[in-house]
């Protein structure tokens, strides 16, 4: 029994950690979005689905083009991959229902979420650079 608490406690802990990495990364994209693309990057906001009495809560959300921003990160390390690749099925399909498109950013092939990259990223996504 001891044993168990101990890894729960470990468990928490770590989950912890990422939680506030996964803050500091979302709060710097929302940065890099209004910097380069002016526009609001929201974090925290419940998105309705159609028809059910369930929501989604992305990473970030920019209400003025319906975008939903969802940053795979460590949390993603180590997950089964057909269970990742379903539970992210699920979710895009989810925010295509409630009318946002999505953007999925890596962190992997973002190289840690490096500016360049996710500007890049947004660009093919269909989003212009202000100056």
């Amino acid at each position: 029994m001891r044993m168990n608490k101990t890894l729960s406690f470990e468990h928490q802990a770590k989950k912890k950690e990422t939680e506030e990495k996964d803050t500091t990364d979302k709060f710097k994209v929302i940065m890099m979005i209004y910097k380069k693309f002016k526009l609001f990057g929201l974090t925290g906001e419940k998105i309705p689905i159609p028809e059910t009495k369930r929501y989604r809560l992305p990473d970030i959300v920019i209400p003025q083009r319906n975008i939903v921003i969802e940053l795979d990160g460590e949390i993603h390390e180590g997950w089964d991959d057909l269970t990742t690749l379903e539970k992210d099925k699920d979710r895009n399909q989810d925010y295509k229902e409630a009318g946002y498109q999505i953007i999925v950013i890596n962190k992997e092939l973002t190289f840690g979420y490096k500016e360049e990259h996710i500007i890049k990223k947004l660009e093919q996504e269909g989003l212009k650079q202000i100056e």
